[in-house]
Formats: C-alpha cells, sequence, structure tokens
C-alpha cells in the first residue's frame, strides 16, 4: 500500500508524492527507485495533455529566470533564447505575462515611470521557478532521448 499526499501551487500546480513502506512488494516502473515521487502538473502553461509548455511561455519563463525584466527586456531575452524562434509583440507578451501573474508563476516586482510612462518590472515565483525547472528536464530527457535514437540509427554521424 502507498501513501499519497499532495501539494497545491496557487490551485495551478499539484504535485503528489508517493511513497511505498518498506517491505511492500515493488512491482512496475516505480519498482526500482528507493522513494518513487511523481510529478504531476496541471496548469494552464500546459497544453491539454499536461505534457508540454508552449514555447513563448517558456522562453518568458526562462528570461525571467535571471532576474527580474521589463517587458522590453524579456522580449529580447526570449527572441535571443530562442535563437530568434520566439518573436513576442507587446499585446501577446503582456496578455502571457497576466495569465502567468494569474497562476501564481510571475509578480510584478516593481514599477517606475519612464518618459511620462508607467514601467512595470516583473519577475520569477517560486512556483513559476519549480515549474519551468520541470519543463526544463522534461525537455532536457526528450532532446537526450532524441539524441540518443538518433546516434544509434545513424553510426557514423557525428551529433
Amino acid at each position: 500500500m502507498a501513501t499519497v499526499r499532495g501539494y497545491g501551487c496557487h490551485q495551478s500546480i499539484d504535485t503528489l508524492e508517493i511513497f511505498v513502506p518498506e517491505g511492500s512488494p515493488r512491482n512496475g516502473p516505480l519498482a526500482s527507485r528507493e522513494s518513487p515521487i511523481m510529478d504531476i502538473y496541471n496548469c494552464s502553461v500546459y497544453s491539454v495533455d499536461m505534457t508540454s509548455m508552449q514555447e513563448p511561455t517558456f522562453a518568458i519563463l526562462t528570461a525571467l529566470a535571471q532576474g527580474p525584466r521589463h517587458g522590453y527586456a524579456i522580449i529580447t531575452d526570449a527572441a535571443e533564447l530562442s535563437g530568434g524562434n520566439v518573436r513576442l509583440q507587446p499585446g501577446t507578451l503582456y496578455a502571457a505575462l497576466d495569465r502567468l501573474s494569474g497562476k501564481g508563476l510571475v509578480e510584478v516586482a516593481g514599477e517606475e515611470v519612464v518618459n511620462g510612462r508607467l514601467r512595470r518590472t516583473y519577475r520569477l515565483t517560486g512556483d513559476g521557478s519549480v515549474v519551468l525547472k520541470a519543463e526544463a528536464r522534461r525537455r532536457q530527457a526528450l532532446a537526450s532521448s532524441a539524441l540518443s535514437r538518433l546516434s544509434a540509427s545513424t553510426p557514423g554521424i557525428a551529433l
């Protein structure tokens, strides 16, 4: 029998930790793990099947991982991080920031008036860091699997 505990993140992320007591039979994919842990993310930044985050969202969160940024800095960082594949327009960025803020993944770090206009600076929250780290690991594992399969199926070609 396993003990299941759930945790929340502004009601947008649920993490379940499954502990199998010593002496219990260990069957299935978690059999080799000492203390199996399963993270399940149910967050709007993930697609319907909850397996991938959209590239612009990933780029926005990654841009904020280095520290607080204002809108223009996020736009330029996202473009640079993605090799130019993510080109955010201001309206798209601020709609995404509002959505991510509503989910507790980013927050306003400060506001100042520059040339008569309000400039907001945003930062990643602790929950945002957790989501970004999980997605980065997921992408890293997928890329590693792809490279491994390619090297096995195409010997002699450097990857």
